[in-house]
């Protein structure tokens, strides 16, 4: 067997692994849903959906001169009872198809309106609520008063996001970072 040959059948085999590593990475790309976000990617997903259900919600005020009103209400945070958004059958189909039900980390996004006002919370990482106490004073203190405060920084991916009235009360800081898995009971969890 002469140098000419040993080259070509070496190239041979070499092109016939190639081909069926390219062959495997073509038959099996990842699903687009199933890609793996980064945690900070999740966050700005779930901020960027809390903004398209803000719209949806302003928008259907303009049009018919009220919020939403959910058909029923699934979990009580403080004083206030909150439906998940695809309990909004009054929002018409054209918004509520483009909406998103579930926050990145597979929790559904909470709703509250008494008519005038309305809040939407994402759960967080861990789909709990920490300190239902604390985030109904803070929506009360916020819609008794001309408050202004600026929205408070969370620095855990487990905590809250709150949007009230188009505003963010609670507001993921660039630092944001999964703090413990354990410390919430499991009686705060939603799912």
């Amino acid at each position: 067997m002469g140098k000419g040959q040993i080259i070509r059948i070496s190239l041979m085999v070499a092109g016939a692994i190639c081909t069926a590593c390219v062959a495997i990475q073509v038959v099996a790309p990842p699903e687009p849903q199933s890609a793996i976000e980064s945690d900070s990617e999740k966050v700005r997903r779930a901020i960027a959906e809390l903004r398209t259900i803000s719209i949806a919600l302003q928008a259907h005020a303009v049009e018919s001169n009220s919020y939403p009103r959910p058909d029923a209400s699934d979990l009580a945070i403080g004083g206030r009872l909150f439906a998940t958004i695809n309990r909004l059958s009054s929002l018409p189909t054209d918004y509520r198809r483009s909406l998103a039900t579930v926050d990145p980390w597979g929790f559904p996004y909470l709703y509250w309106t008494e008519g005038q006002h309305w809040v939407l919370i994402c759960t967080g990482s861990d789909g709990r609520i920490h300190d239902p106490g604390s985030i109904d004073q803070r929506i009360e203190a916020t819609l008794s008063s001309a408050w202004n405060a600026p929205p408070q920084k969370t620095h855990c991916l487990e905590d809250v996001i709150i949007v009230l009235d188009a505003r963010f009360l609670t507001w993921p800081a660039n630092d944001t970072r999964k703090c413990s898995s354990g410390r919430r009971k499991d009686s705060d969890h939603w799912k």
